[in-house]
């Protein structure tokens, strides 16, 4: 059903109207994934072409509807966002326990991964990185390293006006892809 419904013949008009729009320049990446003109989702951090772009189609799809708004600078975790709590358990199963599994125990590479997503320190915890997984949604993860009374911590916060460009099903999509490549880039950087 949703390789039916986020088709590039349904959604590529709409998610090419983001160019110079919403953050984005004449190319829409984000997270050093490229859409091109035809729908082709390129992969520039492992040079390969996505097989399966409809997640993509249906974050950008959805993003391309939301009017600007500024960022609050208000800092919200997943459960904080309308209906977050219904769908936390899922969201730290598939989102911050496998950045715990990484990078609990390797803060510098953490860090390493975080910078090469253009992530910007942030004081919270042992480290904290604000990363623009798309460009009007930035997303900040802290690492609280362990200790000898606590094993690692991780927490993913968004800003409050996330809710404002994408559903909070959509956010929770767009913290796992963020989860994702942040673990695919350990090797790469």
């Amino acid at each position: 059903m949703t390789s039916k419904l986020w088709t590039w013949e349904r959604c590529g008009e709409q998610i090419l109207s983001l160019k110079n729009r919403l953050g984005f320049t004449d190319t829409i990446c984000f997270l050093d994934y490229c859409i091109k003109e035809d729908g082709i989702v390129h992969d520039n951090l492992n040079d390969t072409v996505v097989e399966e772009p409809e997640t993509f189609y249906w974050l950008l799809y959805h993003y391309a509807e939301a009017r600007k708004v500024p960022l609050t600078n208000a800092l919200i975790t997943y459960d904080k966002l309308p209906g977050g709590y219904a769908f936390f358990g899922a969201f730290r199963q598939l989102t911050i326990n496998p950045l715990l599994e990484v990078f609990g125990e390797h803060p510098k590479d953490f860090e390493r991964c975080c910078s090469y997503f253009d992530g910007e320190g942030r004081t919270f915890g042992d480290k904290a990185f604000q990363i623009p997984a798309l460009p009007l949604i930035p997303i900040t993860i802290v690492l609280w390293e362990k200790t000898e009374e606590f094993p690692p911590r991780c927490s993913v916060l968004y800003d409050k006006s996330a809710s404002s460009y994408l559903p909070t099903e959509d956010l929770a999509h767009l913290g796992e892809l963020l989860s994702y490549r942040l673990i695919q880039t350990i090797d790469k950087v």
